[in-house]
């Protein structure tokens, strides 16, 4: 059974429960990535495509998903971590990128991940890690899309993700972070239903994981 997102009427990080540490500070950030969070997980039922591959409009293969960005205020995906292959960008290392999650779509049949036509070349999106996930990464990344230009300026903030979360609705407003383009027919019958949940204190689980 899905559980409701206990975080999904907020706006303001800092209002969410402290960790058992105390420290004021450490709270779950807005945008997470998902193999970090031991206490969410893609929904029963729901294809998870991490490790899928990714491949052009046209079919080639440049990469494969290593993770997804998550928003914890809405548990939706707003990015996946793509890890394009060193021969596709004829360079001598594998590159990380973030791809917005509207502006690709899944197989209808197949475990792959299909680019936009209208994407840009991801070759030549900024080079990801996790240190650099910040307001103005996303904002650089944005401006890379066809049509997603003029961002509000107030939106540009320096601050790491985990100490902002002002303007969020509004900035992942449009087709760019559209899930339901992405998942296609491969959640049919689940659409009103999150993608993302928290795992359930299940024993049974427990004992799985044990083994």
């Amino acid at each position: 059974m899905q559980q409701e997102n206990p975080y999904s009427d907020r706006d303001d990080d800092t209002e969410r429960p402290q960790s058992a540490s105390g420290n004021e500070r450490d709270v779950t950030p807005r945008l997470v990535h998902l193999e970090d969070m031991s206490d969410l997980q893609v929904a029963d039922g729901d294809p998870d495509i991490r490790g899928w591959d990714v491949r052009t409009a046209d079919g080639e293969k440049i990469g494969t998903v290593k993770d997804l960005v998550v928003d914890t205020g809405l548990m939706k995906v707003r990015y996946f971590e793509a890890q394009i292959d060193k021969d596709a960008l004829n360079a001598g290392d594998d590159r990380h990128v973030l791809i917005p999650i509207g502006s690709a779509r899944l197989d209808d049949e197949e475990d792959d991940v299909y680019l936009s036509s209208s994407i840009v070349d991801p070759r030549t999106l900024p080079a990801y890690d996790r240190k650099s996930l910040t307001r103005e990464y996303e904002v650089s990344l944005r401006e890379r899309f066809p049509g997603n230009t003029g961002t509000n300026p107030a939106l540009m903030s320096q601050q790491p993700l985990a100490d902002r979360s002002s303007n969020d609705d509004d900035f992942y407003r449009g087709e760019l972070y559209d899930d339901a383009t992405f998942f296609g027919t491969r959640r049919r019958g689940r659409e009103t239903a999150n993608y993302i949940g928290h795992i359930t204190d299940d024993p049974m689980r427990r004992r799985n994981e044990a083994l």
